[in-house]
């Protein structure tokens, strides 16, 4: 993920302590008033971290949930806030960004790891092929059900597609969310490094086919994954303040695109708009929000000891993949989500499921939710931190941990298939990259083409 090459013209990573971020803004830029490159630079090394980087989505949902309309954004009675309320909140966050930041600080103290080279352009062809498998996968299981994606996209009905994927149960889908990983980087060579390449282009359109299965944070993920490269292995010192604009405008567009194509109907029936762009800012709020208005209904819940009776404890539940959740634990409802345990106490449409994952774990552990909080945020955060100075393909290790932190303002994912599965596949990835790089293994004349007019010495 750099210009640097092996003596294979295989592209490697540089060795470098840390991010590519200046420490302060260049005398000369100083003298030419705002730095936009620097300042962003400066902002992402503070939010892109396990301890903050939910932060500004939390501040987001706050300003969307005191935001109008309130019905059509998931909720018609805003919770009300109180101290005891609010202290039950700064204490969660509060426990999870302290530990976290002991974490990091407990990584740097510590040397990075010596990993064997691992081939690249190997690592990233592994996850390539995943993303084809499960992207396929999914869409062969949406036709024999009986459903066009063509029309169920015109139709404003994908979210049909995701139900059916839903109840084949095929281990094979869980290979699609490879797209993600495989899509970030796709999004790292092609906007930082200038790679367009036909897999690059494959990877874009596998990440684009997964999202429309109401898979849309799939293009968050990308997107982090993408800056994370970038902000370990350089290239956002060059980014300019139009590009940033156009790269928004585009993943803005395509998030809309995605909600008209799969909830045109509900807010068609909820505030009564076709409008994609009102659409979209429903869609939003809804998913910013929703979260905060669920926080405040559990911490007034957890405030009067209510939904936690010590005889009901499910411990096991948040430290267990949930593939191995007996049966009866797995909560899937067609159409409606799973079921609330807070839906009598919190006025929440019954359809928004993922509202912060205080409130996803709270009635398995009851008040052990901080304890466990503070272990997990200090353990995730040291194991970020010893991967992100990794001098290779292992930093998305570290990339992945902090997608899990990024989601706790509105789920709990560290016990999940999906970020399981994606550990997994890139250790598997690195293994066969370090065995291919060992062995001096060269196969870049059976793929021609594959990086178009850039080849692998670029």
């Amino acid at each position: 993920m750099s210009t640097n090459t092996s003596d294979r013209g295989v592209p490697t990573m540089p060795a470098i302590p840390g991010p590519a971020i200046p420490r302060r803004i260049p005398r000369s830029d100083s003298k030419r008033g705002f730095n936009f490159t620097a300042t962003c630079l400066r902002l992402l090394a503070f939010f892109f971290r396990p301890a903050t980087i939910y932060l500004i989505f939390v501040f987001l949902g706050v300003v969307l949930w005191l935001a109008p309309p309130d019905y059509g954004g998931g909720f018609r009675v805003r919770e009300p806030l109180t101290l005891s309320v609010i202290s039950v909140l700064l204490a969660w966050y509060g426990n999870v960004y302290l530990f976290a930041s002991f974490g990091e600080y407990a990584a740097k103290g510590t040397r990075p790891f010596q990993f064997p080279r691992i081939d690249e352009t190997t690592f990233y062809l592994i996850l390539t092929g995943f993303s084809i498998i499960g992207v396929v996968a999914a869409y062969r299981t949406v036709i024999d059900a009986g459903i066009s994606p063509v029309d169920a996209i015109s139709e404003h009905n994908a979210n049909e597609m995701s139900y059916a994927v839903q109840d084949d149960n095929s281990p094979f889908h869980t290979l699609r969310y490879s797209s993600s990983l495989a899509g970030g980087m796709a999004i790292f060579y092609m906007v930082f490094r200038r790679r367009w390449g036909l897999i690059e282009l494959l990877n874009i359109s596998l990440l684009l086919a997964a999202a429309v299965m109401s898979l849309r944070l799939l293009l968050v993920q990308a997107v982090i994954t993408a800056l994370g490269l970038a902000l370990r292995f350089g290239g956002l010192e060059r980014i300019r303040a139009m590009r940033v604009l156009v790269f928004g405008a585009l993943t803005f567009a395509a998030l809309t695109l995605m909600t008209w194509s799969r909830e045109a109907g509900l807010y068609g029936k909820l505030v009564g708009t076709d409008n994609p762009l009102m659409m979209q800012y429903m869609q939003i709020k809804r998913y910013l929000g929703a979260p905060i208005q669920v926080s405040l209904g559990v911490a007034r819940l957890i405030w009067e000891d209510k939904h936690a009776n010590p005889k009901n404890m499910k411990y096991w539940k948040p430290v267990t993949p949930t593939f191995l959740h007996p049966q009866k634990e797995k909560d899937y409802s067609r159409g409606t989500g799973i079921w609330l345990w807070y839906e009598d106490n919190v006025d929440i449409d019954k359809g928004l499921t993922t509202n912060s994952a205080m409130a996803a774990i709270y009635p398995d552990m009851g008040l052990v939710i901080f304890p466990f909080m503070s272990l997990l945020s200090f353990v995730g955060a040291w194991v970020y931190g010893r991967f992100w100075t990794s001098d290779g393909p292992l930093v998305m290790i570290a990339l992945v941990v902090l997608y899990g932190f990024f989601e706790l303002w509105r789920t709990y994912v560290f016990n999940n298939g999906f970020f399981i599965f994606q550990l997994t596949e890139i250790g598997l990835a690195s293994v066969i990259g370090a065995v291919v790089y060992r062995f001096r293994l060269d196969y870049s004349q059976a793929l021609p083409g594959w990086r178009n007019s850039q080849s692998r010495n670029a």
